[in-house]
């Protein structure tokens, strides 16, 4: 963050300057930090925790004189049990609810921790990436190798994808097995970078690592779940693990081949497609068609968008067409635009593949 770019910077004079880092000193209460500058991200303190400690800092002070009785105790040191205790519930808050390390330096979180915890000072972001999580994944990890040394023969699914926003390619896997209750349970052991080629030796190579770091033999896996690509299938050949397609995987693969062989309904699906992604990309047509569904006392409905990585999701683009029909009826009307209209024998068709494709959406919904 730039000192011309934020008011803040005036509670600041900077001391030295380097290359990746600033050293900085609070004019108002003399502490000094390091701080991150922009485009780097080795100093301890991001300036936005920075300038939060302060308005915090700042906010502490207000209210102590407007209420001197309630003032706030000594701060408990970084590694006093309560504070500690605190650490740890915060990095579970992060892990479970899948917030951002940012969160904790969120003013409304801070000053939500300073109601109920006044003696409790909040780590930057750091602490928690590097120490609290970390140890709390040991932890966790420990207890699942615990419970799996106990079962006798497990199950697995594997999955390798690529992220068109990062680029970076992930393997996972999933272990399931029967507890003496003969309850189903399950858990998520890796999420991880799958850098290089996804060969058959390759990924073999690396699903051996993963079920080593587990302390998990091939011999205990009963069975591997897994896509229909050829170089997982060699994964489990070259592995010695018995595996299958996944069932909805090939199901899927049906629809979307039978969908693609037929022209008329090809067609007619692409058409409903750019519709879709008109209305989701236009604001003002997305006013007309809301202001539409209100004049005819419905519900408020967006039209969905088919996601070539998500079951089903062509089966619920024509429910939603169908269900929007007169409304899209009276835009495309209004507009006097034949390419957002669907013909009659074009809604004919929709209404029936639907009705085609609803047990297949029954079946995948009962097997996932």
């Amino acid at each position: 963050m730039s000192e011309e770019k934020s008011e803040s910077w005036r509670l600041f004079e900077i001391i030295e300057k380097r290359v990746d880092c600033l050293k900085i000193k609070c004019t108002l209460f003399g502490t000094e930090f390091i701080v991150s500058r922009s485009g780097y991200e080795k100093a301890e303190n991001s300036t936005s925790f920075v300038f939060s400690r302060v308005l915090d800092w700042l906010q502490e002070c207000n209210d102590f004189n407007r209420h001197p009785s309630t003032a706030v105790q000594s701060s408990w040191g970084i590694n006093h049990a309560e504070a500690v205790r605190l650490h740890y519930v915060i990095g579970e808050l992060i892990a479970l609810d899948n917030e951002p390390l940012s969160v904790v330096e969120k003013r409304g979180f801070r000053r939500l921790m300073s109601k109920t915890a006044p003696q409790y000072k909040i780590p930057c972001r750091k602490y928690f990436s590097t120490k609290i999580l970390p140890d709390r994944f040991k932890r966790v990890k420990e207890a699942v190798k615990l419970v799996l040394s106990e079962v006798q023969w497990i199950s697995l699914t594997s999955d390798i994808w690529s992220c068109s926003g990062t680029y970076y390619s992930f393997i996972s896997l999933t272990v399931h097995w029967l507890d003496d209750h003969f309850e189903k349970r399950s858990a998520a052991l890796n999420v991880d970078v799958f850098p290089g080629s996804h060969t058959g030796d390759a990924i073999a190579d690396r699903l051996t690592d993963l079920l080593a770091s587990w302390s998990l033999d091939k011999i205990r896996v009963h069975l591997l779940m897994r896509d229909n690509g050829g170089n997982m299938a060699k994964e489990c050949r070259v592995s010695d693990i018995g595996s299958k397609g996944c069932t909805i995987h090939t199901l899927q693969l049906v629809i979307k081949n039978t969908i693609e062989g037929n022209e008329a309904v090809s067609i007619l699906l692409k058409k409903c497609k750019k519709i879709s992604t008109f209305f989701h990309k236009s604001a003002p047509a997305t006013t007309k068609l809301v202001q539409i569904q209100r004049d005819l006392n419905l519900k408020v409905k967006k039209l969905k968008q088919d996601v070539p990585t998500r079951w089903n999701s062509t089966f619920y683009l024509m429910l939603r067409f169908l269900e929007l029909e007169l409304c899209l009826d009276s835009f495309s009307e209004a507009e006097d635009d034949d390419s957002k209209s669907v013909t009659c024998a074009e809604w004919e068709i929709l209404e029936e593949l639907a009705n085609l494709l609803q047990p297949f959406e029954e079946v995948t919904k009962s097997l996932s």
